[in-house]
């Protein structure tokens, strides 16, 4: 394992995203974005990601410095194309449009095709809540999902992202695939040499499996929580896949990278219905009553994106450590950039 404090991973990924063609803000959004996931302890869709990337610029996939621009408007929506640009730049872009909409009309709603992999939701979200939003986000993704009691891959692992502002706190922030687990996660297990819990997939004839290489060789992400988790996958495939124009299921239009989005970002202004005063009363109100609940044996009561924010402040002072196949492609990348290679220990 090497070890990296967020300063030196930052300034690695902006060297070799600039190299690769993409403008510096660009390479700045999508460096901090990556490297906000390692610290907040979703590896799974941080640094990790740069290498693959790399893939797609190489093969024309990824398009650096892409214009994002809106195809079609109303007052309080829009559908944006990516360009095939970074996911990053237009899922951002798509939840400012959001934003602003929702300012002038209560809610805000736009669609991203032509969109490659965004990384984590919470980002874009949290950047709502943090303008005093209500931010929401769904995501179709490719196919990597078979349907509760089913061994094909149909659906994708299609997160869902939430994040409620709350006054003189952190946000309340969900961010969850629909499947057991994030195909990052499983990749990552696999980068570590490691098992999966079982329930996570099925190898490529359908048996359960915990084995990480059986998904990477033609098996199945299952969904979450049975034909629960499978309903809300459906749902998500429906809203980011349908609604945006992308298609469903297997057959998403358009997309010809690995990591191809529909992208549908909400924005609400929370005094829509209620005074803005009464809006977060009644959230400090049940933040107060879920802490005071008496917890299990052994148990804390935490909110979504808790454990995150305390996992950040944590490595942010301690670094965090990246597996060696991922650093030794992106020591591969400094040399090819001609960038310094130092900085990690």
């Amino acid at each position: 394992m090497a070890r990296m404090t967020a300063a030196q991973a930052r300034a690695l990924c902006v060297g070799i995203l600039k190299a690769s063609g993409a403008p510096e803000g660009e390479a700045k959004l999508v460096a901090d974005l990556l490297v906000r996931a390692n610290l907040m302890g979703v590896d799974s869709h941080g640094i990790v990601r740069i290498p693959e990337y790399m893939v797609d610029i190489d093969g024309g996939k990824l398009k650096p410095g892409a214009q994002v621009r809106t195809m079609r408007e109303s007052a309080a929506t829009a559908l944006v194309d990516g360009g095939w640009n970074f996911g990053q730049v237009a899922a951002m872009r798509a939840m400012e449009l959001a934003g602003q909409k929702a300012q002038e009309h209560d809610i805000g709603m736009v669609g991203v095709v032509n969109c490659n992999h965004v990384g984590r939701l919470a980002d874009y979200v949290m950047a709502a809540a943090e303008r005093g939003m209500i931010g929401m986000m769904v995501v179709k993704t490719s196919s990597l999902v078979a349907p509760y009691g089913g061994t094909k891959r149909i659906l994708g692992p299609n997160p869902l992202g939430i994040a409620v502002p709350v006054e003189g706190d952190r946000p309340f922030v969900l961010d969850m695939a629909t499947s057991a687990s994030a195909a990052g996660k499983v990749m990552v297990r696999k980068l570590r040499g490691e098992r999966l819990p079982e329930g996570w997939i099925v190898d490529p004839q359908g048996r359960p499996s915990t084995d990480p290489n059986d998904l990477f060789a033609g098996g199945s992400l299952l969904p979450f929580g049975g034909y629960k988790g499978y309903g809300l996958c459906v749902a998500v495939d429906l809203l980011g896949g349908a609604l945006t124009g992308v298609g469903c299921g297997t057959g998403m239009g358009g997309g010809y990278g690995a990591f191809a989005c529909g992208v549908l970002a909400i924005a609400i202004k929370p005094d829509c219905f209620v005074p803005r005063e009464q809006f977060f009363g009644h959230v400090r109100r049940l933040v107060e009553e879920l802490k005071s609940s008496p917890p299990q044996e052994g148990m804390e009561i935490l909110l979504a994106g808790e454990p995150e924010f305390r996992e950040e402040e944590r490595r942010l002072k301690e670094g965090f450590d990246v597996d060696e196949t991922t650093w030794g492609k992106l020591m591969q990348l400094a040399e090819r950039f001609k960038l310094p290679k130092g900085g990690a220990r």
